[in-house]
Parts: C-alpha cells; structure tokens; sequence
C-alpha cells in the first residue's frame, strides 16, 4: 500500500481566521491517514523572519494577516520558493501585480489572493454575471405612444435611470478595518463590468457590530419590485476550509501544468474546475 503523503503547510497569522486554519489541521491528526501537517503558526511572537529553516518545509503557505503585513511578508516568501494562498483584505493586489508576476513567473510560483475564501462566492459571482445582463430592460423607455412620440421622448429619457437602483450593503465585526469590505468592492467590480449608466451607479454601505462573521446583500429595486442576493457566512470555518482546498489544489494543480503569476481565489476555482471536467489538457492556469 503507498503510503499518504502529506502535505505541510505553513500558517503565517492565527488571529481569528487563521486560528480556525490551525483547528482543521490539527483536527486531521485524529484520522488513520494524517494528510496535512502544520508548520507554525507563525506570528508577531514567532516571527517568520527568525524561522526560515521552519518556513523551508512547507509545501504551501497560507497567510491571515492584515493588509498591512504582505509588503513586509513578500520578499521572506519570494526568496523561499514558496506557493502562496493570501487571505488579507484592503490590499490593492491589481496595483502591485505586474511586478510580482515578474518575479513569480521566474520562480515558477503561482500565489493566490482572496478577500473571501468561500467557494460557493463562485455561485454569487454567477447570480450577478447573470442578473445584469437584464439590466438593458430598465434602460428602455417604457411605451407611451400617444401620437406624440417626440414629445414624451425626452421626459422618457431622463426618467429611465431613475427606474431601478443597485446597492450593496455589508456587515462585519466591529474590529474589521477595511471599510467597504473586499467581498463588497468585488461584488461591485462584477456589476461594473457591464458598461451602462446603472450598473455604474451602485452605493455600498457598510456597518459594523459585534463579532459579526460577514453579510453581503445585493438589492436590485425598482418601482414594482425588489431583488436580493445575500451571503451570509455562518462560522469563520468557511474561510478556513476555502483556505485548504485552495492549498491542496494548488500543490496538485501546480506540479500538474507548470503555473505561475498571480491569480484571484474566485478565478483559480473556476480554472480549476475546467481543467477538472477535461483530464486531458495540459495547459497552464494563468
């Protein structure tokens, strides 16, 4: 019998989703077949900068940390070669990704960034994807023709606009410090790439409360009728289980077709689910 290999993961950050990181994978040791092993956590007591002979054993590093940090955490990762999924919201990883894709593309690394590990946020991605392509009905001007087409033209025109209203609404705990949420701002970004006066016009409002996990609701209202779609994550479990289905795809994924660059979590699932369904192409993530 082959024996299971394990696949060892370093943790960078054990706040509150990285703690739950640390729960599943020592939860693993309880089963016959240890498949995951950790290495850390690593944290502002245990500084990756004084355990780098640690950090070298790790197939995959997951980090939880503030936004704050990945400028310093980077170079500590580039130089050791490793496979990286970032779970840090408020970072603007568009603004710095044509230089790291430089520096991962001569590695052979491919990292992964999410402001929100759910899988099933692929699920809402569709929703939206789909819900705007709508959107052209309500930018129609209702028919009014009472032999006076030209007049009515213009009021027709400054009222279609008006008759339906796109929001978004988020709820975190009150120590989360990006403020609209990542998940909020991409919810946003996938409406705005259907190019229209409405879809351009969508506000964000974002409360924070006791130690909410995260909701996001999408309303889509007009006169006659409202429209929701809400995510609503339950336990920081979710993130955490996300956080190691991407480690463990990742290492497969990467051995299998030679990836590399930097790639969005909701991008890398959908890949990943293509290149599940045709066995027989060896093509390359990014």
């Amino acid at each position: 019998m082959s024996q299971t290999k394990i696949l060892n993961i370093a943790l960078i950050g054990n706040g509150k989703t990285g703690s739950k990181v640390e729960e599943l994978i020592n939860e693993e040791k309880n089963y016959a077949h240890k498949k995951l092993n950790l290495i850390g956590p690593f944290n502002t007591r245990n500084k990756i900068e004084n355990n780098l002979d640690e950090l070298s054993k790790a197939d995959v590093v997951i980090v939880f940390t503030p936004a704050s940090a990945i400028d310093f955490l980077c170079p500590y990762l580039l130089d050791a070669n490793k496979m990286v999924l970032w779970g840090c919201t408020g970072y603007n990883w568009e603004e710095k990704k044509h230089i790291l894709e430089i520096e991962l593309n001569k590695k052979n690394l491919l990292w992964i960034y999410a402001s929100n590990f759910s899988l099933m946020m692929n699920l809402i991605k569709e929703l939206i994807t789909t819900s705007k392509k709508f959107l052209p009905l309500y930018q129609q001007p209702f028919s009014n023709n009472n032999g006076n087409g030209d007049e009515n033209k213009n009021e027709s025109e400054n009222k279609r606009d008006d008759r339906l209203k796109i929001s978004i609404k988020e709820i975190h705990h009150i120590h989360k410090k990006d403020v609209p949420s990542g998940t909020a701002l991409l919810w946003k970004e996938w409406f705005q790439k259907q190019k229209n006066n409405i879809s351009s016009n969508i506000s964000i409002e974002s409360i924070r409360e006791d130690d909410v996990v995260g909701i996001h609701e999408l309303t889509i209202e007009s006169k006659y009728e409202k429209i929701k779609i809400v995510h609503e994550s339950k336990d920081r479990r979710l993130f955490a289980e996300g956080a190691l289905w991407g480690a463990r795809k990742l290492s497969e994924i990467v051995n299998e077709t030679n990836s590399s660059g930097l790639l969005n979590f909701n991008d890398f699932v959908l890949k990943y689910l293509y290149l599940s369904t045709n066995p027989s192409l060896n093509s390359t993530l990014t």
